[in-house]
């Protein structure tokens, strides 16, 4: 699915003021056009759906776009957290629905290439230098949390004494992203992109029927995500200095995912995604990164690509 998606990206040219729509370069995700099924997001549960796995490049172009200071037109950000990806740094696409789009800002065309190989997805956006290019760094600041919960199931093929977890938990979260602009060194802009909730995702468990936690669960259960009181684990929010603290101690301590110049790029595990950026030495070619819009909020399709259960790698900034 991945090459799929990359293969139909690779190589599109933007003219200056031209918009790039997901949707429309990869097309539907069909059984005719090669998808295979994969794990989505389905009403709050993982299951498997075709195209499954194909938000991992929509969201390593918008890291790409976001770090090449392209405007962002159209983004959403998926209904739980990615661990591909840090939160407020996803980009979810659902053909017919939600779609992923930036407009070309600059002076020249812009060129996009893309490929997934040896299990790591890489973008690069190249273009001719103007005479102004900034340094771009984009921070994330979780502002509440919300802890998940645990459901449980009655299953008769199970044994008494024994269960079985069929989902991970899943914390909810608010998070402000921004984009900040350098030149020689020196901060020159700090804008919003988007103001993102993630829903909790709870943890889910099949016991044998007839349990004290299955009469547990059925005389207290969980209280609905909407109704926790977020107020009382609402986190302080960070400063500027520290998030620019965390964000260096985070860039330390990943190794994996890359952006050479314009590029980003994240690695692939099974139907789990990951992203990661590093910070190449400037060329006379600008590489993808990104700019977007304020405020995301709505809600998303019910269905929805599933991110890999694995720790992400990344780093947030990059230099044109």
């Amino acid at each position: 699915n991945l090459n799929l998606a990359a293969d139909k990206i690779n190589g599109t040219i933007l003219s200056p003021g031209e918009e790039f729509s997901y949707n429309k370069i990869v097309g539907e995700r069909s059984i005719e056009a090669g998808y295979k099924e994969a794990k989505v997001y389905v009403n709050g549960k993982v299951e498997n759906g075709l195209g499954g796995g194909i938000c991992q490049i929509s969201s390593t172009l918008y890291n790409a776009a976001l770090l090449a200071n392209l405007e962002i037109t159209d983004r959403r950000n998926h209904n739980f957290t990615s661990t591909y990806v840090p939160e407020g740094r996803d980009a979810t696409v659902v053909y017919g629905s939600q779609d992923f789009k930036f407009k070309n800002t600059r002076q020249y065309p812009i060129q996009l290439t893309c490929s997934v190989s040896g299990g790591v997805a890489t973008f690069t956006i190249k273009g001719i230098k103007e005479d102004v290019e900034y340094d771009v760094k984009i921070l994330t600041s979780v502002t509440a949390t919300i802890p998940f919960g645990e459901e449980i199931e009655e299953d008769s093929s199970l044994a008494p004494g024994t269960k079985s977890v069929v989902q991970a938990g899943h914390n909810g979260a608010k998070v402000s992203s921004y984009r900040v602009l350098y030149l020689d060194g020196k901060e020159v802009s700090r804008s919003l992109l988007y103001n993102d909730t993630y829903r909790v995702m709870n943890r889910i468990v099949k016991v044998a029927v007839g349990t004290a936690e299955a009469q547990q669960q059925q005389e207290n259960p969980n209280i609905p995500e909407d109704l926790v009181p977020v107020q009382n684990q609402v986190t302080e929010p960070a400063t500027v200095e520290e998030v620019k603290k965390q964000v260096e101690k985070e860039g330390e301590n990943k190794t994996e995912n890359k952006v050479e110049q314009e590029t980003v790029t994240t690695p692939v595990e099974d139907n789990k995604e990951k992203e990661t950026e590093t910070t190449p030495e400037p060329s006379n070619q600008i590489n993808t990164e990104e700019t977007s819009q304020p405020s995301n909020t709505t809600p998303e399709n019910n269905s929805e690509n599933v991110e890999p259960e694995t720790p992400s790698n990344e780093s947030t900034e990059n230099n044109v």
